[in-house]
């Protein structure tokens, strides 16, 4: 179940401990602002899917379930787009910028699940 904008700060916090990372650390390694990550934590800013990526490797956390969590990525697909064999992901909130980011994350899924990349 995505955490979404109540619970991600806590989650993200939790990662960022487990890493033995400060919030300084953690923006010199993301190049996210020590300000932006502390308001993120506070809950007082949601982070946009560049900066989940931007954070994911220093956090040792895939991409895919940052975003997830985040509620950018369904947890479940519906039915419908199933049998059709597509995943509808409803992205009408998100800036064009995150748009595309989540399109070519998709793609990049795509790709490895039919072996056309590596995984490291």
């Amino acid at each position: 179940m995505p955490m979404g904008k109540k619970t991600l700060r806590f989650f993200l916090k939790k990662q960022r401990e487990k890493k033995g990372l400060s919030i300084r650390a953690l923006a010199k390694y993301s190049d996210v602002s020590d300000s932006f990550l502390s308001q993120i934590e506070l809950g007082k800013r949601f982070p946009s899917a560049k900066v989940l990526r931007k954070l994911a490797r220093p956090l040792g956390v895939k991409e895919e379930i940052l975003m997830r969590e985040a509620g950018y990525l369904p947890e479940m697909v519906r039915e419908e787009s199933a049998k059709y064999g597509v995943e509808c992901v409803d992205v009408s909130k998100l800036s064009e910028e995150d748009k595309r980011l989540v399109r070519d994350m998709i793609v990049r899924l795509e790709e490895k699940r039919e072996g056309k990349v590596s995984s490291g």
